[in-house]
């Protein structure tokens, strides 16, 4: 099996669904819808690029997402509870404690065209930026440290696509059939 790079996985930026930094969550919903139905897919990119000047600057995922519509989760420190099995009662202590989720679903309507996209996008650190010409190995190895998914493509410091962990996962698995089957 010959060395995969990046750019024989990624997703190019022009397939991506992209939206300006101005505007708010509800925006970001219906660029998504609009990409679904031009694009006919019943699986749609759930993650969504946010650009200046047309550059990508950051990304909008589904837990920076999900965390916009609880903003109570800003007082919950995720470092306490790193290496700690989420048992169900902890969850539980956790949901009563801070409040989590206690405001009707009805709601989100007002969070999600409230919620500005420069507060809740995540501008990603270098280390949630690949090269197109690094090998699907190197990005496999930010995914297993850790870092914010997805991974943002970049070719001679302009970011060019997307390397999404699950388009990583097929791509291997396409590969190692194909091996396997002779």
């Amino acid at each position: 099996m010959e060395t995969p790079l990046v750019r024989d996985v990624m997703i190019p930026v022009s397939e991506y669904v992209v939206i300006e930094e101005g505007g708010v969550l509800a925006d970001a919903f219906m660029a998504l819808e609009q990409h679904c139905r031009e694009k006919g897919t019943g699986k749609p990119h759930r993650d969504v690029l946010v650009t200046r000047g047309g550059m990508v600057v950051a990304k909008l995922t589904m837990l920076d997402v999900f965390k916009s519509l609880e903003p109570k989760y800003e007082h919950v420190d995720p470092e306490r509870y790193q290496g700690r099995t989420l048992t169900s009662d902890l969850v539980n202590r956790l949901i009563r404690d801070f409040g989590l989720w206690s405001d009707p679903t009805a709601s989100l309507c007002v969070k999600a065209g409230s919620c500005k996209i420069t507060d809740i996008m995540h501008v990603p650190e270098q280390s949630e930026y690949v090269e197109e010409s690094d090998t699907v190995e190197h990005a496999l190895h930010r995914y297993i440290l850790g870092v914010h998914q997805p991974l943002l493509v970049r070719k001679e410091g302009k970011v060019t696509g997307v390397l999404r962990l699950g388009d990583v996962f097929d791509y291997l698995r396409t590969k190692i059939t194909e091996c396997a089957a002779g």
